[in-house]
């Protein structure tokens, strides 16, 4: 392969980053506003959204384990372990860089899933 060749093709892969970088920015923007749009009619409605934060997200995925534990619906062990081996690999992929209180909160939930888990497997 010549060099022209090889600064063509760089030229092209540089001008297709450049069309998706595009894409993506037209996407957020797009995305943003019609967030907004919804943050807008929600507060007309009266309702508020949680703050956005780690302990809100981990929380989240904690209902979701505790939901398939059968705590309000049946329970569904592989989509438990699911949500608990997540949980275990947002620790794993965030040591080191949460703050203190967010470590003890994901350790806590962690270990009450893993007890739930293996209290629902024994009866099963």
């Amino acid at each position: 392969m010549t060099t022209q060749q090889d600064a063509e093709k760089e030229t092209q892969a540089e001008r297709a980053q450049a069309a998706a970088s595009k894409e993506a920015s037209a996407a957020q923007a797009a995305f943003d506003r019609a967030s907004k749009a919804e943050e807008d009619k929600a507060r007309l409605r009266g309702l508020r959204l949680p703050k956005l934060d780690f302990p809100t997200f981990v929380l989240s995925l904690h209902h979701s384990a505790i939901m398939h534990l059968g705590e309000g619906a049946e329970v569904n062990l592989p989509m438990a372990k699911h949500m608990i081996d997540t949980l275990e690999m947002l620790r794993e992929k965030t040591r080191g860089n949460l703050e203190r209180e967010e470590e003890k909160l994901l350790q806590m939930l962690l270990f009450e899933l893993q007890m739930k888990y293996v209290d629902k497997q024994k009866k099963s």
